[in-house]
């Protein structure tokens, strides 16, 4: 009884692991998301950023409406990313199976739910970016 036990717990775990990591800060689980490429053509603008602990301890802040970054994500995978103070600048986007969004060279893990895209970015600065659709 207890070896059948023992397998099924190791199988529960042999699963788990293949679905990937979590990614659970502020009630985003990016795996539970949206990550159709077609959901993410449109313009997006930056809403708010919450640090991970890796970066002291978990921070939501608001930005505010002149200090936002936009991405407008054409059909056509290209992307304009606006920054305030700064040339737009123009690069290319893909999704790669599962949920990974590629941005130009840089990769990120993303979920779209309705009207709001999330980026994760932890292994670049430990925040989650949360765009509004414009």
């Amino acid at each position: 009884m207890r070896s059948v036990v023992l397998s099924l717990l190791a199988l529960t775990l042999a699963a788990c692991d293949t679905a990937g990591p979590v990614v659970d800060r502020d009630d985003v689980n990016l795996y539970e998301l949206n990550h159709d490429a077609g959901a993410l053509v449109g313009n997006w603008e930056l809403v708010r950023t919450t640090n991970s602990g890796q970066m002291g301890p978990p921070q939501t802040v608001a930005v505010g409406k002149g200090e936002r970054t936009s991405y407008a994500f054409a059909a056509d995978g290209t992307v304009d990313i606006v920054r305030p103070g700064r040339a737009t600048e123009s690069t290319t986007w893909v999704v790669e199976p599962p949920s990974h969004l590629r941005i130009g060279s840089l990769g990120m893990s993303f979920g779209i739910d309705g009207d709001r895209l999330y980026l994760d970015r932890r292994p670049m600065d430990g925040s989650l970016l949360e765009f509004a659709r414009r």
